[in-house]
């Protein structure tokens, strides 16, 4: 059976305005893009030099995104956008652009979730890339993560303009995740028929365990 998995990321929330010296306005609606930080750099195992891991290609699948948030006096707007979206992990490109209209305003707390893909049993998350075991050898490794992870941010004294975007970014980096995995387990590790390193909740689940645990931790996301 496939097992959910539910991340809450914590962050402080920043509006970032585009010009200084332009004048807010609070009437009607502003906009909220979803981005993406994707870190792609080679790293060693556990911030050593014991195995090098680095994650090139992929994709993340999207489907929904929620907004809530609380003016002064306790009112509240709930916001929710359905939408299939594409991040592709090499470029960090979003395809169709995931925006947010939300009313114009400066609230006291502010939540952005976002929902992975989960309509099917393929891999919501790929990331592909390359491990160099620690006797120097280079193979292939994929990390295949399933559907239904709902990452969460929120803050607080947040000002949305109507005549300025905001910017909501979450960053993954797939090589801190395997902080918690020794490269004497990813030297042990098998390949499947196409000579590759899989790692998924249904090979080399071991290790599939622990890098999910670390992304629990590590990954981050913020808004400017």
């Amino acid at each position: 059976m496939k097992s959910f998995l539910r991340f809450y990321l914590l962050a402080t929330l920043v509006v970032f305005l585009c010009s200084c010296s332009e004048k807010l306005e609070f009437e009607g609606d502003g906009t909220l893009e979803l981005a993406f930080d994707l870190n792609t750099e080679s790293a060693g195992l556990n911030k050593t030099q014991s195995g090098n891991l680095s994650f090139t290609t992929g994709f993340i699948r999207i489907i929904e995104v929620e907004f809530e948030a609380e003016w002064a006096g306790d009112s509240s707007i709930y916001v929710e956008r359905e939408q299939v979206t594409t991040v592709d992990f090499a470029t960090g490109a979003v395809t169709p652009p995931l925006n947010l209209v939300v009313p114009a305003g400066e609230y006291e707390e502010v939540s952005l979730e976002v929902g992975i893909f989960d309509e099917n049993d393929q891999p919501a998350m790929v990331f592909e890339g390359s491990y160099t075991k620690t006797d120097g050898t280079v193979v292939p490794i994929v990390l295949e993560v399933p559907g239904g992870e709902t990452f969460e941010v929120s803050g607080e004294q947040v000002t949305i303009a109507s005549n300025v975007a905001a910017l909501a970014t979450l960053t993954f980096d797939p090589v801190s995740w395997f902080n918690g995995v020794r490269a004497t387990a990813l030297d042990r590790a098998r390949v499947n028929a196409s000579g590759k390193l899989l790692i998924s909740e249904y090979f080399n689940e071991d290790i599939f365990d622990l890098v999910m645990d670390g992304l629990d931790r590590q990954t981050e996301a913020h808004f400017e």
